[in-house]
């Protein structure tokens, strides 16, 4: 009964051991592929760009769409 219980230790010691390197090992494999995604640079030019806007009262922008817009200007002009 010893030798069971010593068997059954042994064999879930094992498993946990093996689940953790597993689980180690998915970490480090999704770690690196988000690393080696973040290295790609795939900008290119583009003729248009899209500014997301907020509310427009009375055909003027509001303040906050109004601030994107010039940001968006200052970005295209750099």
């Amino acid at each position: 009964m010893l030798n069971l219980l010593q068997t059954a230790v042994r064999f879930l010691s094992r498993l946990v051991t093996i689940l953790i390197a597993l689980a180690i090992l998915l970490g480090w494999y999704a770690a690196t592929t988000v690393f080696l995604f973040s290295m790609k640079d795939e900008t290119r030019p583009a003729d248009a760009a899209i500014v997301l806007g907020a509310a427009v009262v009375r055909d003027r922008p509001s303040a906050v769409f109004r601030e994107r817009i010039n940001h968006a200007i200052q970005l295209y002009q750099s």
